[in-house]
C-alpha cells in the first residue's frame, strides 16, 4: 500500500509505503517506508526498513542449497541525496539463522552490521562498515572496515580490522575444510591497510594472528595440540615492481 502526495509538481512525498509477501498464510517478506523526492534541486530523503523469515523465504527462493528451519534477516536504511551527493547509513542483520549452505552448517548463527556510505560522481567513501557474529547465540568476532574508492582511475584506499573471532562464529566456515574433524577452539585477529594507486606508488601491509588452534577427530575424539600461526605482509608496487619488503611467518608449535 501507497500514500503519497505532490506538491506543486516539484516535491513528492511518501508517507506511507508498505509491501508484504507470504506463502501458504506465512509471513516471508514485509517492508516499509517513506519520505520526498525534489524535482527541482534533486533532493531526496528516503527511510526503508524490512525484515524476511527466512525458511519462507529460501523456500520460495528455490535454492536447494541454501535453506533455514529458523532464522530472520532485518534491515534499517537511510538514504539522504543533497547537491548530487548521497548518503547510505543503517543497520543490518542476521539473526538466529539456523541451516546450511551446502556443506556449511550453521546453528543459530547471527551478524549485524552498521554502515555509513558516502557517494557522488567521483568516489565511494566508506566512513563505517563495522559488525560482529555470533554462534550458538556466544560471541564469534567483530570486524571493521573503512576507506574510499575512485571511480575514475580505480584507487581505492581499504583498512581491515578483525578482532577476537573465535570457534563461534568461524565454525560454519572452517569445519567443511576440516575433513573427519570438528573445531574444538580457534583465535583469530588480524589488520590490513591496502593503497592502491594504478598511477603511483602502491602499499599492501598486514598482520594476522592464528591462536588456539585445536581439533578433534570425530571417529576417536582425540584433540589435536593447540597451533598457532603469526604472518607479517609489507608489500610496495611502484611503476610496474613490486617490492617486497617484509613477508614473516611464524608456526608454534
Amino acid at each position: 500500500s501507497t500514500s503519497a502526495k505532490a506538491t506543486d509538481l516539484a516535491q513528492y512525498d511518501v508517507a506511507d509505503l508498505k509491501f508484504g509477501m507470504s506463502q501458504a498464510g506465512q509471513e516471508a517478506l514485509s517492508a516499509s517506508g517513506k519520505g520526498f523526492y525534489n524535482m527541482t534541486n534533486g533532493a531526496a530523503s528516503f527511510d526503508v526498513q524490512g525484515n524476511a523469515a527466512l525458511p519462507t523465504v529460501l523456500k520460495l527462493a528455490g535454492m536447494p542449497d541454501l535453506a533455514a528451519t529458523s532464522g530472520t534477516a532485518t534491515f534499517q536504511t537511510k538514504i539522504e541525496q543533497k547537491n548530487e551527493q548521497q548518503q547510505i547509513t543503517g543497520k543490518a542483520g542476521l539473526n538466529d539463522f539456523t541451516g546450511n549452505f551446502g556443506s556449511n552448517v550453521f546453528q543459530a548463527f547471527g551478524m549485524q552490521a552498521d554502515f555509513d556510505l558516502a557517494m557522488d560522481t567521483n568516489r565511494v567513501d566508506i566512513r563505517k562498515l563495522s559488525g560482529s557474529l555470533s554462534g550458538s547465540k556466544q560471541p564469534g568476532g567483530s570486524f571493521q572496515v573503512g576507506g574510499t574508492y575512485a571511480f575514475a582511475n580505480g584507487a581505492a584506499n581499504l583498512k581491515v580490522a578483525l578482532q577476537g573471532f573465535n570457534q563461534n562464529g568461524l565454525r560454519p566456515f572452517l569445519e567443511p575444510m576440516l575433513t573427519g574433524k570438528q573445531l574444538v577452539s580457534v583465535g583469530l585477529n588480524g589488520t590490513s591497510d591496502v593503497q592502491f594507486n594504478p598511477s603511483a606508488d602502491s602499499v599492501i601491509k598486514g598482520a594476522l594472528q592464528l591462536t588456539n588452534l585445536v581439533v578433534k577427530d570425530i571417529k576417536t575424539s582425540q584433540a589435536s595440540s593447540p597451533l598457532a600461526v603469526s604472518m607479517q605482509m609489507d608489500v610496495g608496487i611502484k611503476s610496474n615492481v613490486t617490492e617486497i619488503r617484509q613477508v614473516s611467518a611464524a608456526l608454534t608449535p
